[in-house]
């Protein structure tokens, strides 16, 4: 990864300018410039711009020197996929450690096993002693399903009133900023219900799971070893002179609002994050923490060490997770996928230049996991001479 001080030491144009250096954007640079190789072999001449001072997106994790505890600075993040490819591909830039993510919903000051599960139910049920007993108590308890439903017509349907109430519904208020009966069911695509004590938070439908044993930014920088990078620069902001220094496509992973001025009339959520060192060995017993009930403000806490059980470390590092409503000077986590943001979207997405390539969740306006964003990154790559 060679950094360049600014677009000013630039002489000669580059192939492409990837706008992002987040899992999207490193990927497709890892691609174009050969660094991995997921069956394509190029050898493109690549820029990189950035607009934070570091490589890898909300993905980014840094060392807390007090405790030596590695920090996911943008919320709790694991690696998982069922695609050999995919898993292959990361291991080139960073040893995988294999990590079963394990969370807890803290409910009215209990904790509970989550997803739902069968300790769960059974806990919270003094009639459910086997799993034919638990389908048997939530089926009691489900609403009619409706045409159309919203999500919270959904869950009930799914779930059942209590069990929603408990675990979803003030959760994804404070998520979304919303009553779920305003949210769309798409928000939920399915609602795990496991009949046997498995508490694994992503079940046995992700064959690999784990963190970069160096982590997330060191894999990224590796990603990026054959680029030219400039770091802390606004791309819109020299939108003109950044295009003079391309041949071929800009692929641009920023927000699709931003790049177009309209920035405002899509809704996005953020987060704010509320860090703190401790003393003690462990804070919760688990990576994860939700609080699920809508009197407690964040929704969920992270405790960073359990991530890497490996390092040495002294005392712990957790973050509380506060959601709020994007404005400006916040940085955009999720988009809010109602009809009405979707159908400006795809307005937007008519209108993008011949030049460019929009790729990745704030590009597409699209909430994707790792494993999906590297996928739809390879498949750009492929396409692109």
């Amino acid at each position: 990864m060679n950094v360049i001080k600014s677009l000013e030491h630039i002489l000669l144009p580059y192939d492409y300018i990837v706008v992002g250096a987040g899992i999207t954007g490193c990927t497709i640079a890892a691609l174009l410039t050969g660094a991995g190789f997921f069956g394509i072999h190029k050898n493109k001449r690549v820029l990189v711009i950035e607009k934070r001072e570091d490589v890898g997106g909300n993905c980014t994790d840094e060392v807390d020197y007090n405790t030596n505890v590695m920090v996911h600075q943008y919320g709790a993040h694991i690696f998982r996929t069922s695609d050999e490819e995919v898993w292959k591909f990361v291991n080139e830039f960073g040893k995988m450690h294999p990590f079963v993510h394990k969370v807890l919903a803290n409910y009215k000051g209990e904790l509970y096993s989550f997803p739902i599960n069968f300790m769960t139910v059974s806990k919270i049920s003094d009639c459910v002693y086997t799993p034919e007993e638990m389908k048997e108590w939530i089926g009691a308890r489900k609403t009619l399903p409706k045409e159309n439903p919203n999500l919270e017509e959904h869950c009930t349907s799914m779930i059942g009133k209590r069990l929603y109430e408990m675990f979803i519904k003030g959760y994804t208020k404070k998520q979304w900023g919303k009553d779920p009966s305003e949210l769309p069911a798409s928000i939920i695509k399915r609602i795990p219900i496991r009949y046997t004590a498995n508490d694994s938070y992503f079940g046995d439908d992700k064959i690999y799971q784990g963190i970069p044993q160096e982590g997330y930014t060191n894999m990224m920088e590796k990603m990026l070893r054959n680029c030219d990078i400039i770091f802390d620069c606004d791309f819109l902001k020299n939108k003109e002179k950044i295009e003079t220094l391309c041949k071929n496509k800009i692929i641009y992973t920023g927000a699709i609002d931003e790049f177009f001025g309209v920035e405002g009339q899509l809704e996005w959520r953020s987060l704010r994050f509320v860090e703190e060192e401790r003393r003690e060995e462990y804070f919760q017993p688990t990576p994860v923490v939700n609080y699920t009930s809508e009197d407690v403000p964040y929704t969920r806490i992270i405790e960073h060490k359990h991530f890497m059980p490996w390092r040495e470390t002294k005392g712990t590092y957790i973050t509380k997770e506060f959601p709020w409503d994007w404005e400006p000077g916040r940085d955009k986590f999720y988009p809010v996928p109602t009809e009405d943001n979707l159908e400006k979207v795809r307005n937007l997405m008519s209108r993008v230049p011949e030049n460019y390539i929009f790729a990745g969740r704030l590009a597409e306006y699209k909430y994707y996991d790792m494993d999906v964003a590297i996928l739809n990154a390879a498949k750009i790559a492929s396409q692109l001479e």
